[in-house]
This record gives structure tokens, C-alpha cells and sequence, in this order.
């Protein structure tokens, strides 16, 4: 109880703060519907509805609960913060995209830089100030690994309807821009896909295709399947998150390489921005997601490895909000960088 008065104290802070700072532009429409509404989706696809509810409801206690249980409720959250921030990433690329595809229209433009830098704030705000408390609240039993309670999960179909729901209003969120050809580039996807799954598959070959069967359906998994599945499939993650880096190094680099020559700048730019843009699909919004629903389903194993349980009840899990801010400041940075150099 005191925890709920607590938050409600802090989240009217927020929204006396938001609503009466009227010399600052804090509340965008457009920019919470971006983060919240296929997060909403994707969570539900991915984690389940009654999984959230129940950790959720489990982090308001204050009894310590087995490591198992534990597991289940940390790594359903920790895949809830991590859909939080890379949605505001997401729509801070999206808004990046419009905002240097329409510089010369003032209107369009001022919407599109709200929404890049509103996006992050909310999906920060929602993944650091309340959900990540969550995660860490959970008082854990020592002696016994103890075992997750087993929640009804989304039936897979449905499970995929909603991954697809949130990944159809990302999509509409692109078209509204009226910029859907800028957010395509082969040599962006070719760099990120291409390489990153290349060296996926050669270090695990077969593993990534049984991974991802196993995390769509993890019943059909024993514990060592499901622990393989859960290191392949966070492997993935990072892989494509690195190439994404890559490509957005090689970008900024012929950015800078072109300041004399604005025609040129375009393209580079384009290569940073949806090198990150694919990445951010491939690795936090498919790989990560599906990573934590195999943990999630371990915890609820009969005996999950005591080990690997506080392996990962240790893990801060902090690669999604670092990726947000730094790719926030990497915006700001570029936009005032391509604004400078139009003549």
C-alpha cells in the first residue's frame, strides 16, 4: 500500500510538472501513442497478458517469493522495459526520418522533431521510473530454486495477431509521415540483416532456427533447450545491435566526409539512421522480446538450473535504456549536424 502512494505521489509530480509548464512542450499526443500502443501489442504477443498482470501484482509485495518465481516475474518485466525503450527509439528514428525529409516545411517539421525527442522521454520515463523500480523490488529466498507459478499463456496465433497489430501501427505511424520510401535503403538492411545474421548462424548454425521455434512454442522444450534458446536468441540480440553500430559509425562517417558536398550527405545520413532503424527491429523488437519469453517460461520449469537462476536475477539488464539515451543524444547531434550543412 505504502508503495502505491508512493508512485501515485511521484507519477502526480510528473504530470503537475508536464501539465503546468507551459514555456515547455512536454505532452505530445502523437509521441505517447508511438511508445505506449505497440508496446501495448507486442507485450501482449510476446510476454502474455496474464504474465504482466501477474508480476506486476507480485512486485507490489513486499513477502520474498523463490527464484524461480522470481525469474518468470523478472524476466516478463525486464522484456516489458525493453519494448518500452525501443519503441521510443524506434519513434525517435521515425521522427528523425520526417523531420530531415521535410526541412523545408515548417509544420511537418515541428511535428516530426517533438516526436523524436517526446518518444525517448516517454519511453524513458515508463521503462526507468516505472517498470525498472518493479524489477528490482522482488525480495528473493535463498535456499531453494524454487518454482514459478504457471500462468495461462496467449495461445500462439493470437500471440502472433498482436506482435503483428504492433508491428502494423509502427508501420502506420511511417505512413502518416508521409515519408514510407525513406525508411527503405538495401544497403542499411544488407549490413544489419545480412551481417548480423550471418554471424548468428556461424557460430550456432541450426540452434537459431530451433531457438526461435522453441520461443514460440516453450512447452515443447526441455530446461537445457529452453537455457540454449535463451543464449542463442540473446547472441542474436546483441549481434544485431552491433552491425546496427557499424552501420551507423560508416554513415556519420561519410557525413562528415561530405560536409562540403550536401548532395552527399543524404545518403550517408540515411545509412546511419536505418542502420539503427533495422537493427532496432531485428534485435530488440524480435530477438529481445522472444529471449525473455523463453525466460520467463524457464522460470516456471520444475528445476531451473540454481546457477543460471542467479546468473540472471543479477543481470541489471540496462542494453535497452543505454541504446535509447545514446541513440537520443546521436540524433540531436546529426539533426543539427544535416540542418547546418544545408545551404
Amino acid at each position: 500500500m505504502i508503495r502505491i502512494l508512493f508512485f501515485l505521489a511521484t507519477a502526480g509530480i510528473f504530470a503537475f510538472v508536464m501539465t503546468t509548464a507551459s514555456h515547455v512542450a512536454l505532452l505530445d499526443t502523437a509521441s505517447i501513442l508511438s511508445v505506449v500502443i505497440p508496446c501495448l501489442f507486442l507485450a501482449a504477443g510476446y510476454l502474455g497478458l496474464g504474465s504482466l498482470a501477474a508480476a506486476i501484482v507480485a512486485a507490489g509485495k513486499s513477502e520474498a517469493i523463490p527464484p524461480g518465481v522470481a525469474l518468470q516475474h523478472r524476466e516478463t518485466l525486464q522484456g516489458l522495459r525493453s519494448l518500452l525503450c525501443t519503441c521510443g527509439a524506434v519513434g525517435s528514428i521515425i521522427g528523425m526520418v520526417q523531420m530531415l525529409n521535410h526541412l523545408s516545411d515548417f509544420n511537418t517539421f515541428h511535428v516530426a522533431l517533438a516526436l523524436v525527442i517526446t518518444t525517448g522521454l516517454y519511453a524513458l520515463i515508463l521503462s526507468e521510473l516505472l517498470v525498472a523500480p518493479m524489477i528490482n523490488s522482488f525480495q528473493v529466498l535463498d535456499p531453494d530454486p524454487g518454482e514459478g507459478t504457471p500462468v495461462k499463456s496467449t495461445k500462439p496465433v493470437l500471440s502472433l495477431l498482436l506482435v503483428l497489430g504492433g508491428f502494423l501501427f509502427l508501420g502506420l505511424v511511417m505512413w502518416l509521415g508521409r515519408a514510407w520510401a525513406a525508411f527503405l535503403d538495401t544497403t542499411a538492411f544488407i549490413l544489419v540483416f545480412g551481417g548480423g545474421l550471418g554471424c548468428w548462424l556461424t557460430q550456432y548454425r541450426s540452434g537459431v532456427f530451433r531457438a526461435f521455434r522453441l520461443a514460440w512454442n516453450p512447452a515443447a522444450g526441455e530446461t537445457q533447450d529452453m537455457t540454449e534458446a535463451y543464449q542463442v536468441l540473446r547472441t542474436g540480440r546483441d549481434l544485431f545491435l552491433m552491425t546496427g553500430g557499424v552501420g551507423f559509425f560508416m554513415g556519420t562517417m561519410g557525413v562528415f566526409q561530405n560536409l562540403n558536398d550536401p548532395s552527399k550527405i543524404g545518403p550517408s545520413m540515411a545509412i546511419a539512421l536505418l542502420s539503427l532503424f533495422y537493427s532496432l527491429y531485428l534485435g530488440l523488437l524480435i530477438c529481445a522480446p522472444l529471449m525473455h519469453r523463453v525466460g520467463a517460461k524457464l522460470g516456471t520449469h520444475a528445476t531451473p538450473p540454481p546457477a543460471l537462476v542467479h546468473r540472471w536475477l543479477q543481470t541489471n539488464g540496462t542494453m535497452a535504456p543505454i541504446v535509447t539515451t545514446s541513440m537520443q543524444l546521436g540524433f540531436v547531434l546529426l539533426s543539427f549536424l544535416a540542418i547546418s550543412a544545408v545551404p
